[in-house]
C-alpha cells in the first residue's frame, strides 16, 4: 500500500457517509491491515474539528475525536516546506 494523505473533505465524507466515504473506509482498512498510517496535515484536522463542533456540538466532537484517534491516521505539523510540497502535488495531480 502506498502512503496516503487525507484532507478534511475526505474525513468529513467518511464521518457523514457522504459520497466517496467508501474509498476512505477502504483506505483506512488497508492501512490497518498493513500496519501503516494515513497522513493528515494539522490544518485539516482543525477543519474537521470545527466542522463537527459547529454542526453537532462539542460533546459530539469529543466522541468523534476519540474514534479518529483510534484509526490509523497520523496528524502532521505543517511548516512552509511541507505546505509548498503539498501545493506542488496539487498542481500536478488530480485531488
Amino acid at each position: 500500500m502506498e502512503n496516503s494523505v487525507l484532507d478534511s473533505y475526505a474525513v468529513l465524507a467518511f464521518l457523514f457517509r457522504e459520497p466517496g466515504y467508501e474509498k476512505v473506509l477502504k483506505l483506512l482498512e488497508e492501512a490497518a491491515i498493513a500496519d501503516q498510517t494515513a497522513f493528515m496535515a494539522s490544518p485539516n484536522w482543525a477543519e474537521v474539528y470545527y466542522q463537527i463542533e459547529r454542526k453537532l456540538g462539542s460533546t459530539k466532537w469529543q466522541e468523534v475525536r476519540s474514534k479518529l484517534l483510534g484509526l490509523p491516521i497520523e496528524v502532521l505539523a505543517v511548516d512552509r516546506d511541507l505546505a509548498e510540497s503539498a501545493a506542488a502535488l496539487k498542481v500536478t495531480k488530480k485531488m
